[in-house]
């Protein structure tokens, strides 16, 4: 078995459960399918243990409770970029370990593209610049080739997205799906970072990929039936979400947003459930699309 895995299955145990004891753990291993029955020793484990906090920059600690010596992940151990691999391999992990109930598993599509994600991480952590081929959705073929800058990369709504500047046009910046270029090659002349650029901070005010450093930021307000409320609690709309006040069967949640086509394509989802409350240049732009689509249906 791939050893990584290992390390994977311990943390991913810690992550379920939250405290467990080395006698916790041999009892898991010994019932899980990748043990071959077989138990986990103290040496094999805290080898694991420590291999898997080097490998995720993980910290696990080990705290006396009732007696027992219980191990458990420090909270606010790792980062956004270590948590989301360590969520990615954990569910690889258990695919892998369940591989035998197949028909138990339905899984969703998601757009190739990943082949050209290492190159491109290449790119921006040695500044090299890269040539690439790309081919959107509203040309019959692909554009020329272009010479840029990667700035970073993004995954919005199981797409891989790459920020780039064109190289040969000034102020010319632009989004590209992976899935959508043709061919991408690593070059040998170097670029440098914008100065003071930050791509959580370029994103921040924005919904999905959309951003328009011209339009304004705005205060957005949702009204959710309470019923609704612990979908977005659980699940949020956007990183700048907040829950500001209750009135009656009533919750309202508060974002920090640039209004654009994205947002409003995304809020008619929500729209059967939730209600517009501000801007009211948003709520029009909702409207519209909703009578695009009323129309549309009423003509056939």
């Amino acid at each position: 078995m791939n050893v990584i895995k290992k390390y994977i299955w311990l943390l991913q145990k810690l992550q379920q459960y939250g405290e467990l004891t080395q006698k916790d753990f041999d009892r898991l291993w010994q019932n899980s399918n990748l043990s071959y029955g077989k138990p986990l020793d103290s040496r094999n484990f805290h080898r694991w243990k420590d291999a898997a906090e080097d490998l995720f920059s993980v910290d696990i600690e080990c705290v006396c409770s009732q007696g027992q010596y219980r191990y458990r992940i420090k909270r606010n151990s790792n980062d956004e970029v270590t948590n989301w691999l360590l969520h990615t391999m954990t569910v690889s992990n258990l695919l892998e370990e369940y591989k035998g109930q197949n028909d138990s598993i339905i899984l969703e599509k998601v757009p190739s593209g990943e082949s050209h994600l290492g190159t491109i991480l290449d790119a921006i952590k040695y500044g090299k610049q890269l040539m690439v081929t790309y081919h959107n959705f509203h040309r019959e073929e692909a554009n020329p080739p272009a010479l840029v800058n990667p700035l970073c990369v993004k995954l919005s709504d199981r797409r891989w997205y790459v920020l780039v500047d064109f190289a040969e046009k000034e102020n010319y910046r632009r989004i590209m799906a992976l899935d959508r270029i043709v061919h991408i090659e690593l070059q040998p002349t170097s670029y440098t970072m914008p100065e003071n650029f930050d791509a959580k901070t370029y994103f921040n005010d924005s919904y999905g990929i959309t951003v328009m450093s011209d339009v304004p930021t705005e205060t957005v307000v949702l009204k959710v039936p309470a019923s609704a409320a612990p979908y977005l609690r659980a699940l949020p709309f956007h990183p700048s979400q907040r829950e500001t006040r209750k009135e009656g069967d009533f919750v309202f949640m508060e974002y920090r947003l640039k209004i654009t086509d994205e947002l409003a394509f995304a809020l008619l989802r929500h729209a059967v459930r939730s209600e517009i409350v501000e801007p009211a240049s948003l709520r029009e732009k909702v409207k519209e699309l909703a009578r695009h689509i009323i129309d549309k249906h009423n003509n056939q």
